[in-house]
């Protein structure tokens, strides 16, 4: 696995990379659309805040982590990604821990300035890394796929402009792209590079632009669409017109598509029948039902956010209390449900993308970096969205549960705790009830 923590070295003489190479160009090129940055959330701010408009702090690392207090043994709140700048106070609390000061930031929380962070905004790396992750978009940021097995490069001190390959990524392997550069490679030739999130380069003309899995998700209203409902899931459903024991096909339904049922099924032999609105039925095994909840658990009161995660099934189900406001189908979920992952659990924090993840742990075939909209559980499991060649659904060998990447940034986006500004994760409070309640089944 390749792993790169700090991006300072590998940035220095990358230079103004955004401003030369163009990374808005490298954008519209994977995915067709222009630089922008996230809306805003609401912050709880900190007793050490400062104003959100103040002075910056520059974050070098991939990693840089925001502590509650001026101290590493304090909990950690969240952590910042190289490139991001965020509003910090005047002056620097000194602490042995720390050579270059800990920094107040806004909403909450210090971070220690120094290898990993840095008040000079005018750094190589902040420049190289400043394609901020779009929190608006299906996706956080343009998602490529290794064509072939592909050299990885990080720049030389000397000469300038030139690179040198440290490793090889495998044929399919799929990653975030933050920018691009023009350099020269160890046998003189020139390079057009794109720059992974970890201060890293591969050949463009050795990638292309990931497939992802399009939303079977949709939003639940009484008006329109409610519970019980069925996915349609095979590519020959068809609804029937049933006639007392007989049953007549009606017409095509078409695969992904959703329908509201009645909450009675009615069986003819072997087969069994859910009703549609026009008076057709469907066959119970063209579909995967999200059914009306007959019990309710303690936490699904007033207009609380939790989230009921079906194993079994495979559906995900986001409820406001009792109400139900959106549901999805999983692309993939643990093979076994254990009764370590079932029962109730919370959110204790969600990630635009996960640095953590080992990139083989999702599919020993395929390579994935960067995955975006995760959302870690107590108990162990994890929600994310699914990114590479477009997905079936199947069965993981580890604790993870895959949504399609529209469905699973709707999901991040429903649980506590907002995303505070310049932020690239974030850990919920450390009271219960503020976290998000989720029900495994």
């Amino acid at each position: 696995m390749l792993t790169a923590r700090i991006l300072q070295p590998a940035l220095i003489g990358v230079g103004l990379l955004c401003a030369v190479s163009g990374c808005d160009d490298l954008w519209r090129k994977v995915t067709g659309h222009r630089l922008s940055r996230g809306h805003d959330q609401g912050d709880e701010l900190g007793a050490h805040a400062p104003a959100p408009d103040g002075p910056k702090l520059g974050i070098l690392a991939d990693f840089t982590a925001i502590y509650e207090n001026p101290d590493r043994n304090s909990r950690r709140l969240g952590w910042l990604h190289a490139g991001a700048q965020v509003a910090r106070a005047g002056n620097g609390e000194q602490n042995s821990g720390c050579a270059g000061g800990w920094y107040a930031i806004y909403p909450r929380g210090f971070v220690c300035a120094g290898t990993s962070a840095t008040l000079d905004l005018k750094h190589p790396t902040l420049a190289a890394m400043g394609l901020a992750p779009k929190l608006n978009e299906p996706l956080p940021y343009p998602y490529a796929e290794a064509r072939v097995a592909t050299e990885v490069f990080v720049p030389n001190n000397e000469p300038e402009a030139s690179v040198h390959s440290v490793a090889r990524l495998r044929p399919a392997a799929t990653f975030a792209v933050v920018g691009s550069w023009q350099a020269m490679d160890e046998n003189d030739q020139s390079q057009r590079l794109a720059l992974m999130t970890g201060g890293t380069f591969v050949r463009t003309d050795d990638l292309r632009a990931a497939e992802t899995a399009t939303s079977s998700g949709v939003t639940l209203d009484k008006a329109q669409l409610s519970l019980p409902l069925a996915f349609i899931v095979t590519d020959r459903a068809k609804s029937w017109r049933l006639d007392g024991e007989q049953a007549m096909p009606h017409k095509p339904l078409g695969k992904g598509t959703t329908w509201h049922i009645g909450s009675r099924p009615r069986s003819l032999g072997a087969t069994r029948y859910y009703s549609l609105d026009d008076g057709a039925w469907v066959q119970e095994s063209d579909v995967t039902v999200v059914r009306l909840r007959n019990s309710w658990p303690v936490f699904a009161a007033d207009e609380r956010h939790w989230v009921d995660v079906n194993l079994d099934d495979g559906t995900v189900v986001l409820y406001s209390g009792q109400r139900p406001a959106f549901a999805t189908l999983m692309l993939g979920g643990p093979k076994q449900n254990s009764a370590k992952l079932l029962g109730e659990t919370e959110v204790i924090a969600k990630y635009v993308t996960d640095k953590q993840l080992d990139p083989r742990s999702i599919d020993s075939n395929h390579e994935v970096y960067d995955v975006p909209w995760v959302v870690e559980l107590s108990n162990g499991l994890m929600l994310h969205a699914a990114i590479g060649r477009e997905r079936k659904p199947s069965v993981l060998r580890i604790a993870r549960v895959e949504l399609a990447p529209p469905d699973a940034r709707f999901v991040w986006n429903w649980v506590e705790p907002p995303l505070p500004v310049g932020w690239h994760g974030v850990s919920s409070s450390d009271r219960a009830e503020h976290r998000t309640p989720v029900l495994v089944r």
